[in-house]
C-alpha cells in the first residue's frame, strides 16, 4: 500500500478552529477542508457544530491518506467511532463512492488496518463487498500492509523521526499486520467474497501480504 500516513496531531475537547487551522491547511488541500483538521484532533464537539451549520456529511475533500475523501472515510481511517456515529446519524452515507473519493469508508479503515472502525461499519450495514472504481474490495484492502522499506522511508521524514528505530518501524508493521489478519477474518466470517476481481483480474489471493484462512472453512 503507498498510503502509510504518519502525520501526528494530538487534540483536545476544548481547542480552537485557529489552533487546529494552525497545524497546516496546506496538509488539506485548504481552509474549506478544515472539517479534516477537527475530525485529526478528535473534536467531536466542533464537528457536531459544522454538522449543524448544514454542511454535506458526504461532501469530498482533498486531504488524508487517500487523497480524497470523505468526513467518514476519514473518521473511519482514524478509528473514531463517536465521530462515525455522529456523521452517519446527520445523514452520511455509509456506501458512498464519489466521483473523486473512490474508496467507501469501510475501505478506508481497512486500509488503516482500524479493527473497531470495520467492525462498527459492517455491524451498521457496510456493503462488505462493494467494488471501487478499480475493482478493489474492503477485503484487499485488509489483507495489504506496506513493505518494510515503505516504513523506513515514511519514518524517516516523520515527526520526531530521529526517535524513530528501525525495531520500532517493524513493530509498527507486525501490529499491523495482525490487525490486517483479524480484520481479513473478520470479513470473512460476515461473508466477504475472496473469488472477486479488481480490474488487473487479480483475487485477495493474488494481492495479500497477511494471511488468509481457507475461506471454506469462514
Amino acid at each position: 500500500m503507498k498510503h502509510l500516513f504518519l502525520f501526528l496531531c494530538i487534540g483536545l475537547g476544548g481547542c480552537s478552529l485557529s489552533r487546529l487551522q494552525s497545524n497546516s491547511d496546506e496538509s488539506f488541500g485548504g481552509p474549506d477542508n478544515r472539517i479534516l483538521l477537527m475530525i485529526q484532533a478528535g473534536n467531536a464537539r466542533m464537528v457536531q457544530s459544522w454538522l449543524r451549520a448544514g454542511n454535506d456529511p458526504d461532501v469530498e475533500l482533498v486531504g488524508g491518506p487517500f487523497g480524497w475523501t470523505t468526513p467518514l472515510g476519514f473518521a473511519a481511517s482514524y478509528g473514531n467511532l463517536q465521530i462515525c456515529r455522529m456523521l452517519i446519524r446527520n445523514g452520511a452515507h455509509l456506501n458512498f463512492v464519489g466521483d473523486n473519493q473512490q474508496m467507501t469508508a469501510l475501505m478506508c479503515a481497512c486500509a488503516e488496518k482500524q479493527v473497531d472502525a470495520v467492525k462498527f461499519l459492517v455491524g451498521s450495514g457496510a456493503d462488505i463487498d462493494l467494488q471501487a472504481q478499480s475493482g478493489w474490495t474492503a477485503l484487499m484492502f485488509a489483507a495489504q500492509v506496506a513493505p518494510m522499506g515503505e516504513y523506513v522511508e515514511q519514518g524517516s521524514t516523520a515527526p520526531g523521526s530521529d526517535s524513530i528505530n528501525r525495531e520500532q518501524l517493524i513493530q509498527k508493521r507486525s501490529t499491523s499486520t495482525e490487525r490486517g489478519k483479524e480484520i481479513v477474518n473478520f470479513l470473512l466470517q460476515k461473508g466477504a467474497n475472496p473469488n472477486l476481481t479488481n480490474s488487473a483480474g487479480q483475487t485477495v489471493f493474488d494481492l495479500a501480504n497477511v494471511p488468509i484462512g481457507n475461506p471454506a472453512n469462514k
